[in-house]
């Protein structure tokens, strides 16, 4: 007769891991389940990102003129207020609120922080994440996580443990996409090694696409996702995400400001008709065009003319009919630009200044700093500037241009191709042109035993006056990639809570608005498709990074290591943007040791198509489930001298096994907590023998 099914408590597969109560009043020390998330790639845990040059060293404090500056960008959505049980889910100002938790300041003016310190940054992959259960790990003798633990520890010594840690992260404008485009240009060309300053991690993550779930209109949202890296090292992703943009627009104001030099000739002036061709698609009737050609002088195209709709015959004759010749001089040309921009502006009309170059100022005013004050005087009227780069990659003057857009506060794209300028001006016109939410501003709070020991984002500090805001488009993202790391890994508890607060203005009327929630360790971690592709994104990226000081063949195992993790990823070849990652990176294998790809060639990202969408006849490989591999750890250890008595035998084996799978199935979380451990049996069946009187009694032979 078969025994009765098991009955878990899931109260019980935590205590069977906690710790009891020490008796401080500090709140960082209190006991509780310890957090075991699944472990993310090792190639994502242990390379890339900014950090200290000692990784060991106890967090430093923070010291008046220090910033620290890393790589975070991104497309996707989910979000709200705060509180709310599972990671995933999208919370917004009506949703209802978790009181358990404290709620986090969501006044738009914040004071700064304490002077806490950190340490430099990047991210990883994160695991699963339990619905209904936490993961958990066995304590060492003596109480982990005691006073006296905690002592011996010279990593916490100076460590305040009753006032959390608090930081401000920046990411580039989320749609800043040129770097990925410049890399993929100098790979065709046979490149294979690039300077880290080439890299933008951040832009690589605007340039892909995400499926978060989206807010209603007007609103954004914030999800916060949780892996796995060594003991102590925390994977922690924070997407904010924008809402789609309603069918009907306001209609625009474009001011094309064209670099026609002599710089220009050849493939550089053919890329910047292609631009303009492509812009033309995506207007709508009633948006209004100026153009300004420039050389040494600035000479009027076009002047608020009013389109008919897309592919209007003006605007394509104008492409038509461009030629170069002359010297160049980019700040005379964007004076005139911003001339043209107030000359036609009028209410209601969203005006945006494209400046599409090669980079190659040789005159008038060529400082990159003189040249970003100009465009950065009309961030205040809303007239943002959107930067064009074309040429050939290994001439193109990629800092120039960065400096000018980023002050400018636009959008920065390459086109190499074109099909890359339909895909950035006609397919992501809205992405690349406009702005949902104005100088996002996001403070993330940690329990204090926390420092970043990796950060993917384009800056961060204890200091909200040294993080500059960021727009944000619409039908886009923020993605913050980062590495925490405990100073203590016995201080670290799943119920500790992190808080993630937002705030931004509105692109129209300027009002402040604020979002936030607060939740826990063990309810933030979570497998999720998209945090698995920023990460293997984020390996390719920070891989480049690395290859200027390596020997092929130490550049060869990096990238086959890349390749791997992307594989991992996406093992049926169903994303078009880690297609594109893909055949990159066959791209460079080949230039490196004239080795052939392995299978024919995925998509390149130059023919771009929506993510997510599977190539012809491709099927993704199902994932594993996580019940069977639990079920096959916990009869493989049963069987093993000391562990069941009763199960001796293949036959006892295979009834214990299935017995597994029915209870797994109705509790899930029972999974999470046997693949958290790794595989150690005596610990696999200490848990569950505490968590179950029928698994103890079949274990037994009761």
């Amino acid at each position: 007769m078969r025994r009765s099914p098991w009955l878990l408590s899931l109260a019980l597969l935590a205590t069977a891991c906690s710790i009891e109560e020490t008796g401080t009043a500090e709140p960082y020390r209190q006991a509780g389940a310890r957090l075991a998330p699944p472990p993310a790639p090792a190639a994502l845990c242990e390379g890339g990102g900014q950090r200290d040059p000692d990784p060991n060293a106890p967090a430093r404090p923070g010291q008046d003129g220090d910033e620290w500056a890393g790589g975070g960008g991104g497309g996707g959505a989910g979000g709200g207020y705060y509180g709310g049980p599972d990671a995933g889910t999208a919370w917004y100002p009506d949703a209802e609120v978790d009181q358990s938790l404290p709620p986090p300041d969501l006044e738009p003016d914040v004071a700064p922080p304490p002077d806490l310190g950190v340490d430099d940054g990047g991210a990883c992959v994160p695991g699963e994440d339990p619905d209904d259960g936490v993961p958990c790990e066995s304590e060492a003798d003596g109480g982990v996580g005691s006073e006296t633990e905690t002592d011996r520890s010279p990593l916490c010594e100076e460590i305040d443990l009753e006032n959390p840690r608090v930081l401000y992260l920046s990411a580039d404008d989320s749609n800043s996409m040129a770097s990925p485009v410049l890399i993929r240009h100098r790979i065709d060309q046979g490149q294979v090694r690039f300077g880290a300053a080439q890299v933008r991690t951040y832009e690589f993550l605007n340039y892909a696409r995400f499926d978060f779930e989206r807010p209603p209109p007007g609103e954004l949202a914030v999800i916060g996702q949780l892996g796995g890296c060594a003991e102590g090292e925390l994977a922690l992703q924070i997407a904010v995400v924008s809402p789609a943009l309603p069918a009907l627009r306001a209609p625009m104001h474009v001011v094309l400001v064209l670099d026609t030099s002599g710089s220009m000739g050849g493939a550089p002036i053919e890329r910047l008709k292609d631009t303009v061709r492509a812009i033309a698609r995506g207007l709508r009737a009633g948006d209004k065009v100026s153009a300004v050609q420039w050389a040494i002088d600035q000479t009027p195209l076009l002047e608020g003319v009013v389109v008919d709709g897309p592919d209007d015959a003006r605007l394509l004759a104008l492409a038509d009919g461009l030629r170069t010749g002359g010297g160049t001089d980019l700040s005379g040309g964007l004076r005139a630009g911003y001339a043209q921009a107030e000359r036609h502006g009028e209410p209601g009309l969203l005006t945006r200044v494209v400046l599409v170059s090669d980079g190659g100022a040789n005159a008038g005013v060529t400082d990159e700093a003189l040249i970003g004050e100009k465009a950065q005087d009309e961030d205040g009227e809303g007239v943002y500037l959107v930067g064009v780069g074309v040429g050939d990659a290994s001439g193109y003057n990629d800092a120039l241009m960065d400096v000018v857009t980023d002050a400018g506060r636009g959008a920065y794209v390459f086109v190499d191709s074109a099909a890359e300028a339909q895909h950035v001006f006609t397919e992501r016109f809205d992405e690349t042109m406009l702005v949902a939410a104005r100088d996002v501003k996001v403070q993330l709070t940690l329990p204090p035993y926390f420092n970043i020991k990796k950060f993917f984002g384009e800056e961060y500090s204890p200091d909200p006056a040294k993080v500059r805001p960021q727009h944000l488009a619409p039908s886009d993202a923020m993605v913050f990639q980062q590495i925490v790391r405990a100073c203590d890994p016995a201080l670290v508890r799943a119920e500790h809570p992190v808080s993630v607060k937002v705030t931004w203005q509105d692109p129209e009327t300027g009002a402040p608005r604020a979002l936030g929630w607060t939740r826990t360790l063990g309810e933030l971690t979570h497998h999720h498709p998209n945090l698995h592709k920023a990460s293997a994104i984020v390996a390719f990226a920070e891989a480049l990074k690395q290859s200027q000081d390596l020997d092929d063949g130490a550049l060869i195992e990096l990238y086959e290591g890349v390749r791997a993790e992307v594989d991992a990823v996406d093992p049926g070849r169903v994303d078009a943007d880690l297609n594109g990652l893909r055949a990159q990176l066959e791209r460079m294998l080949q230039t490196l040791g004239g080795r052939a790809p392995r299978d024919p060639e995925p998509e390149p990202w130059d023919e771009p198509r929506d993510a997510g969408l599977p190539p012809p006849d491709a099927a993704a490989a199902p994932p594993a489930d996580p019940c069977a591999v639990a079920c096959e750890t916990l009869a493989d250890c049963a069987v093993e001298p000391d562990h069941c008595p009763a199960v001796a035998t293949p036959q006892a084996r295979d009834a214990l096994h299935a017995d597994c799978q029915v209870a797994c199935a109705s509790q899930p979380a029972m999974a999470v907590v046997i693949n958290s451990l790794g595989g150690d049996c005596g610990r696999v069946i200490e848990v569950m023998r505490s968590a179950s009187a029928n698994f103890a009694a079949a274990c037994e032979g009761r």
